[in-house]
């Protein structure tokens, strides 16, 4: 959310907080779980979501402060906003010198980034162990990854003379 990386700083009752972790503006997120919707706050705004009637979380609802509504339909493990009038929101920004650009009527946050904070199983995670003890042996790179970085390298600078030589 907001070109940052969060993880769980505590949990009591039914509310959860995270902390932004490394770079950027660390602005504190809570989501608290009531049974037929989550609440997440991001700057002392609410922001409701709510599951439809008996889709469970397949079809949501995502109420803004300004009263805005969107609905998410999952499609294929992601989700698909759109907005009041039916029409599908894309979910990329616009970002110059690490300032967000809002077009007129959009929102600061995305649907799709409150969606990922209210529901654990939509976090992103960061790698892979199997492939960290791959590649890693007690801190250090293992043989096997140097090598495969060198069959990487002249793989990349073979090709291209390959294409030249083929290009003639």
């Amino acid at each position: 959310m907001d070109q940052t990386k969060y993880s769980k700083q505590s949990e009591a009752g039914n509310t959860i907080t995270y902390r932004a972790l490394g770079g950027g503006v660390p602005v504190p997120v809570s989501v608290t779980s009531y049974g037929d919707r989550k609440e997440v706050m991001i700057k002392g705004e609410n922001y409701r979501i709510r599951s439809m009637q008996g889709e469970g979380n397949s079809r949501l609802s995502i109420t803004y402060p300004s009263g805005k509504t969107y609905t998410a339909e999952r499609f294929t493990g992601m989700y698909m906003v759109y907005d009041e009038q039916g029409e599908w929101v894309t979910p990329a920004t616009r970002y110059i010198d690490d300032t967000r650009i809002l077009t007129p009527g959009e929102e600061y946050y995305l649907a799709n980034d409150l969606i990922r904070a209210a529901y654990e199983e939509q976090h992103t995670t960061n790698g892979n162990l199997f492939y960290f003890n791959l590649y890693v042996e007690n801190l250090e790179p293992t043989d096997f990854y140097l090598f495969m970085a060198k069959i990487g390298a002249c793989l990349v600078m073979g090709a291209p003379v390959f294409l030249f030589i083929k290009s003639l």
